[in-house]
């Protein structure tokens, strides 16, 4: 999977919006995320996997994400397959503190990704224990 764009606002650390566009991030090669305990370096891979599975990486322990200070924790996450491939996805979730979740755009991609990942014999296939790893 190529990370294109990744907005998250409420989630953990992250009270305001917050845009990571790893396009920019990457023109240059090589980056990297660093920043002192608590400042929400792990939140990003949070609101990856939040937006594609609806819940937060399973080594983090509890299930509690959305900030004391917000009502919701909203992500965005547009991504590509590989690299080679125009498409893009785009999901968004919402998920409110008494854990109800709604899900914008994007409703199909866990079968689009299936199909491409059929065709092309690897990829992320929407495993979340798998892909969690």
């Amino acid at each position: 999977m190529r990370p294109i764009k990744l907005k998250i606002k409420g989630l953990n650390s992250f009270v305001e919006e917050q845009t990571i566009d790893f396009e920019k991030l990457t023109k240059q090669g090589f980056f990297g995320i660093f920043g002192p305990t608590g400042s929400g370096k792990s939140t990003i891979l949070d609101g990856m996997i939040l937006a594609l599975y609806g819940m937060k990486a399973m080594s983090r322990g509890t299930n509690e994400f959305v900030n004391k200070n917000c009502k919701s924790a909203l992500v965005s996450y547009e991504f590509q397959i590989t690299a080679a491939q125009v498409k893009r996805y785009r999901v968004e979730r919402e998920r409110d503190k008494i854990r109800k979740m709604q899900t914008f755009g994007c409703d199909r991609w866990r079968d689009c990704i299936r199909r491409i990942c059929d065709r092309c014999g690897s990829c992320m296939c929407g495993d979340y224990r798998s892909d969690c790893r």
